[in-house]
């Protein structure tokens, strides 16, 4: 139970007690031994005859069944805790998206208020030198002056403080100028135009033999 600014929020969750259990490990010995022999199986064949290649598909459908049954129990035991994760994205997701808009107005806002200070100060530094120019104001006091001017880096209220600052941030100015090899291609792009017939130069439609199974 939490109490937050007069209100009481009390989050109850499901718990899953039986993810660890132990029947359900128990239940997977079959499986774990079944795929350890057709790993076996399949690391021991030999393909150089069409009776063997079709005893291989015999192999390849075994796989299959056991890898569906394998997901079947899988799903039937994650099913519940993605429903859990789901439910709880759209509970807490708005409420801290305000915390998170909430924070991003604030600290918006303290910069803005930092870079007015930063603009005053180099409006008085301005002035300083042009009166050190002049002969108005002698390098002693100068420096005086700027020595006060010096940027404030950390500010803090009655419960909570606050630190500036300055970060390297790394932005792309010219895209075209980016060497190859920060230049990532588009694979789904690249893929969807060459089906549609589009000729792209440094890419082309190969073809690729591959297996098919299905159950006779």
């Amino acid at each position: 139970m939490e109490v937050v600014a007069g209100h009481q929020f009390h989050f109850c969750f499901p718990i899953l007690n039986n993810m660890k259990d132990k029947k359900i490990e128990n239940k997977l010995v079959p499986y774990q031994k079944k795929a350890s022999l057709l790993l076996e199986s399949a690391g021991g064949l030999t393909i150089k005859t069409v009776d063997e290649i079709e005893s291989a598909s015999d192999v390849l459908l075994e796989i299959s069944t056991v890898q569906e049954k394998i997901k079947a129990e899988r799903e039937r035991l994650t099913k519940p805790a993605k429903e859990i994760i789901s439910w709880a994205k759209s509970v807490f997701d708005p409420i801290e998206n305000q915390y998170k808009e909430a924070e991003r107005l604030v600290k918006s806002k303290m910069l803005d208020f930092d870079k007015r200070q930063e603009e005053k100060n180099k409006k008085k530094l301005a002035k300083i030198a042009e009166k050190v120019a002049s002969g108005d104001l002698d390098i002693d006091k100068a420096g005086e002056k700027i020595n006060g001017l010096t940027p404030v880096k950390s500010y803090s209220g009655e419960i909570g403080g606050i630190q500036l600052r300055n970060t390297r941030k790394p932005i792309i100015t010219d895209l075209s100028k980016l060497p190859r090899k920060y230049l990532k291609p588009d694979s789904a792009l690249i893929r969807k135009d060459l089906f549609n017939g589009v000729k792209i130069p440094g890419a082309e439609l190969i073809i690729e033999k591959s297996v098919a199974k299905n159950k006779i």
